[in-house]
């Protein structure tokens, strides 16, 4: 067939068999070029397999593109930073929430998780501590997941509701 519909076509199997169903997907859509449509609640099995996807709320397509377009459409930057002194988070957390370019900031580990506004660079972040005093042992982007863009889409048309 040109055109192929599945309906949560791995609910209920084993790991194994799981993969085995993604990967024949994969080779129907890449090899035979067939174009699937797959319904599924399974948004990791969603992120394996496609390559757009539409999000559909009370049976409308909400948001319609390629994954990483809608990351970077309903979801901010978020990063990690690592601070070889665990004394220095506190001190830390004090001073990046007092920047009106970010959206959040949370203690996690020996670190801080940065949640920046749209167009900022982790790098400001860095001149930012290091003048300020705090060494920072590394920094890196958080990938938001797919379930993190559905729940970013569905929230916002909540509130637009």
């Amino acid at each position: 067939p040109e055109v192929l519909f599945l309906d949560e076509p791995s609910a209920g199997l084993d790991p194994e068999a799981q993969k085995m169903v993604r990967d024949l997907i994969l080779q129907l859509s890449g090899e035979e070029r067939i174009t699937i449509f797959l319904n599924s609640h399974d948004l990791d099995e969603v992120q394996r397999i496609c390559s757009k996807i539409a999000i559909l709320q009370r049976g409308e397509i909400k948001a319609y593109d390629a994954i990483d377009n809608l990351r970077g459409k309903f979801t901010k930057p978020v990063v990690e930073i690592t601070l070889p002194d665990n004394r220095e988070v506190e001190k830390a957390l004090k001073l990046l929430s007092s920047l009106d370019y970010i959206s959040d900031c949370n203690r996690y580990n020996d670190g801080i998780t940065v949640t920046l506004a749209e167009g900022e660079m982790s790098s400001t972040l860095v001149s930012f501590l290091v003048k300020n005093g705090i060494e920072v042992e590394e920094i890196r982007r958080v990938s938001k997941s797919l379930e993190d863009v559905y729940l970013e889409i569905v929230r916002q048309q909540e509130r637009n509701a």
